[in-house]
């Protein structure tokens, strides 16, 4: 890896993109992420040595789910290339725009028995389900690179706690409504991307078994109504 001094801005902090304030924000503003910071230094397994490559990595992926989820136009996404594309599982690879119309979660879930993303069309509304559900935030770590740029494969956790009342569509189309009891939701995965010279990314593969999380939402909760 060359010197980190070289390296842009989104790979150095995690909040890079949040000073970008002449761009189009979902809500008219760069988001409010204190409540996920808060989390993530209380709760990360891992404290990365600045400029390694699991920092890198760490910041990168943290500046383009804050750019995917906030900024509503994706020409103005600097984390990605105009050709970016990416695949959960090894299924369809999807576009800058496939991702920006369904949305982060909808791309990361999909259709499972517990969650059923073609239920939940608006982006904005499969947000707040989890937003609710998670009021402490939902913290994400890249804990181990095992292979250098220009295509980098990472381990990764992502966890929060049920603060709020989880309720979202299933497969069947009945509805799950939980109430909070403050468990713990966390999982583990593993993504293969590509970056250029910028590391920017260029494409992305992930795999994880995504009803882990919803699993994990109703597990322990005194209501439960299906």
């Amino acid at each position: 890896m060359e010197s980190i001094v070289n390296y842009p801005d989104y790979t150095k902090d995690m909040n890079a993109v949040l000073n970008h304030i002449d761009c189009k924000w979902l809500n008219g503003t760069p988001p409010d992420y204190s409540l996920s910071n808060k989390l993530y230094f209380a709760e990360r397994s891992k404290e990365h040595v600045k400029g390694t490559l699991p920092d890198v990595v760490n910041n990168l992926i943290k500046n383009w789910e804050r750019e995917l989820s906030y900024k509503t136009d994706p020409s103005e996404w600097v984390t990605i290339v105009p050709t970016f594309r990416m695949n959960v599982n090894g299924g369809n690879w999807l576009t800058i725009s496939d991702v920006g119309k369904i949305g982060a979660y909808n791309a990361f879930i999909g259709d499972t028995e517990l969650y059923c993303c073609s239920r939940v069309p608006d982006p904005h509304e499969s947000h707040k389900i989890f937003r609710t559900a998670l009021g402490s935030g939902f913290g994400w770590e890249c804990i181990e690179t095992f292979s250098d740029a220009p295509t980098i494969v990472f381990k990764w956790r992502h966890w929060g706690h049920v603060t709020g009342e989880y309720k979202c569509p299933m497969r069947n189309g009945r509805v799950i409504t939980a109430s909070p009891v403050g468990n713990k939701v966390e999982i583990f995965g593993l993504s293969k991307m590509v970056v250029n010279e910028k590391f920017q990314i260029m494409e992305i593969e992930h795999y994880f078994r995504p009803d882990q999380v919803m699993e994990q939402m109703i597990k322990g909760h005194d209501v439960l109504k299906i």
